[in-house]
């Protein structure tokens, strides 16, 4: 090797072993956010809290309203520059204290960045010269509590030449990427809220997040590919929470036909647990309608669960529908006979309980159609397929959305998987290729269709962590008692304080890579955390965060989000959902409140992250050409 190479080689050597000693970057944890938009957006925006938390800290003895006017800034940049602009306030001192500001915050948070990291964000500017200045501290006065006049007359020159609105933003949009690096998303992306399209659409343009598919993302992913039980459940589940106008005016999936065969089909009024359980209606439909719709599809999907139950891995209690003597539908649960809520089943014949009408075999037909044609879904579901995995290991977090299938005692349960059986980390690894490769065929397999199917609500499921999902029961028997859905092992020992830590403990021990620092903790979501009701989120001796709070309004309008830095671990409860509107003209904010903390022994450094491998790789590649 020449002499010129070597010392370029040392060189390079000698950075990357500087940046191992780099502090880790920021990272926050969702879950469960069921198409609530609002308030999804908005903690992005605020980056769970972050945003007002570092400019306290950079900026402590800011004028308040000029704190607020900052925050709608960082919250919001274009609309909050484009009301400024409509209002004609932006005068100089204003442009002055805007850019200021923001240079001193952007200067800030680029210290966890390298030069050349920071350099890169500057030339992705639109006057890369003038940030590179504004963010220079040689060009501060020498107290280093005042403008220069060097800095003076740069911004001077900039709001008189009309730029000083794109410098604004460009700083702001610096400030809030290097705010927080990246973004877990731990499954159920939609369902529930209106807003699951515009969150998946965002999505795609956000390479910051990483996403773990959860159960209702398996019924979503499942349904785009093809599976006929997904696609009436996926129906059903929105008609249930009466937002049919997702379906037809974001996908333009068309359910006219449906309204038009479950009007004429059913003509008696449906069960009442057929009826819309959402308090928000968004639908042309009146509630009798959905109603009736959720019913006719219902019924098709309870039919094809019946004559599929045993490779669905499921109960089917439409099998134990019968008729008695006075001609009344009963089903047989627990060993006990329940006369059926709804006696209008003018389609189900209790002798071939799966067989389908002619007319309802046309209406499935044409949603499978309908579903496997459809280019924005597609598109959005191909991307969660590619992207998304159904674990992940960032930074010694395990994160994964429901549980790690597991025996009574705790021990790593092993699941039949297209003939073979695997457990833990390898049963998840096999599952993750097996969806990823059904997005990439035209007509997956049928089998590997219904393992989208078993993640949804399977008796055995990854992402449900339940023994089975009571739709039926809880829409059509009156008895309670038949409406408990069991808790899976995993959850149940959880609760118990010596065995779920043994339990984690051994989970964490499979999860580990030699590739990375072993995992520490696990980050799941999926059951609700009732700190209402003095629900610790906290569990197995505080190595399992539960992130699930009732996210979206169907579950309670609350909501965790766990944020992780260099210095520490915390889990902080949000806070009701606002709008855009609320936050610039009322100075709304979700301002998270932390409600558990930890503290690392030492700080979190590059060397201890997923990246850290990557760079010691390179590392070795060097010293072994040497």
């Amino acid at each position: 090797m020449h002499k010129k190479d070597h010392e370029q080689n040392m060189a390079v050597l000698a950075e990357y072993k500087a940046v191992l000693e780099l502090p880790a970057g920021t990272t926050c944890y969702l879950a469960d956010i069921h198409g609530q938009g609002n308030k999804f957006f908005h903690i992005i925006n605020n980056k769970a809290g972050t945003v007002k938390r570092k400019i306290n800290e950079v900026l402590p003895d800011m004028d308040s309203l000029f704190f607020l006017d900052l925050l709608k800034l960082c919250y919001y940049p274009e609309q909050f520059l484009k009301m400024e602009k409509k209002q004609n306030s932006f005068n100089f001192l204003r442009t002055t204290e805007y850019i200021i500001s923001l240079a001193k915050l952007v200067s800030h948070t680029g210290s966890k960045l390298t030069r050349k990291e920071f350099d890169s964000a500057v030339e992705k500017t639109a006057f890369p010269a003038i940030i590179t200045e504004l963010v220079s501290n040689s060009n501060q006065d020498k107290s280093g509590t005042r403008t220069g006049p060097y800095q003076k007359a740069l911004i001077r020159s900039l709001h008189e030449n009309g730029i000083h609105f794109q410098v604004i933003l460009d700083l702001t949009i610096m400030f809030r990427t290097q705010l927080v690096h990246k973004y877990i998303i731990n499954g159920d992306i939609p369902d529930r809220g209106r807003d699951t399209s515009a969150i998946l659409d965002f999505l795609i343009e956000s390479p910051e997040i990483d996403i773990n598919w959860g159960n209702h993302d398996l019924l979503w992913m499942g349904a785009a590919a093809g599976s006929r039980e997904l696609i009436c459940d996926l129906v059903r589940v929105q008609l249930r929470y009466g937002y049919s106008v997702l379906l037809e005016e974001d996908y333009g999936i068309f359910l006219g036909e449906l309204k038009e065969f479950a009007m004429e089909t059913y003509k008696e009024e449906p069960a009442s647990g057929f009826f819309p359980g959402s308090g928000v209606i968004d639908s042309s439909y009146s509630h009798i309608e959905l109603a009736k719709m959720q019913k006719a599809v219902a019924v098709i999907l309870w039919k094809l669960e019946a004559f599929r139950n045993k490779e669905l891995n499921i109960d089917a209690p439409l099998r134990r529908v019968f008729r008695n003597k006075e001609d009344k539908l009963y089903c047989t649960l627990h060993n006990k006979h329940h006369r059926l809520l709804d006696q209008d089943l003018p389609t189900f014949n209790p002798e071939i309980p799966a067989q389908l009408t002619s007319g309802e075999i046309k209406l499935l037909s044409g949603l499978v159609y309908q579903f496997k044609t459809n280019k924005k879904l597609q598109r959005q579901m191909k991307h969660i397929a590619q992207v998304g995995s159904l674990y992940r290991v960032h930074n010694r977090i395990l994160s994964f959305h429901a549980i790690i299938p597991v025996d009574e005692n705790g021990k790593l349960k092993p699941i039949n998987i297209l003939g073979r059986e695997y457990k833990g980390r390898a049963l998840f690894d096999t599952l993750t290729s097996i969806y990823k490769s059904s997005f990439e065929m035209n007509d997956p397999p049928q089998a590997f269709l219904d393992l989208f199917y078993q993640g949804w609500k399977g008796r055995n499921s990854w992402t449900f962590g339940k023994m089975s999902m009571q739709t039926f029961s809880r829409t059509m028997i009156d008895d309670t008692s038949t409406h408990v859905e069991k808790k899976a092992p995993y959850y149940i020992l959880l609760n118990d304080p010596a065995r779920g830590e043994e339990m984690i403990k051994d989970i964490l021990n499979d999860f580990s890579d030699n590739r990375f620092s072993p995992p520490v903790k696990i980050y799941n979501g999926h059951i609700p955390v009732r700190i209402d009701k003095e629900e610790a989120p906290v569990k197995a001796g505080g190595l399992v965060v539960c992130g699930d709070g009732g996210f979206s309004e169907a579950y309670g309008d609350v909501g965790f989000v766990m944020v992780s830095t260099s210095r520490r671990l915390f889990l902080n409860k949000l806070g009701t959902g606002v709008s855009v509107d609320d936050v610039l003209n009322g100075g709304a904010d979700i301002l998270p409140v932390t409600i558990w903390e930890e503290k690392y022994p030492d700080r979190l450094r590059l060397k201890d992250c997923n990246i850290g491998a990557d760079i010691k790789g390179k590392i070795d590649h060097i010293l072994r050409s040497k």
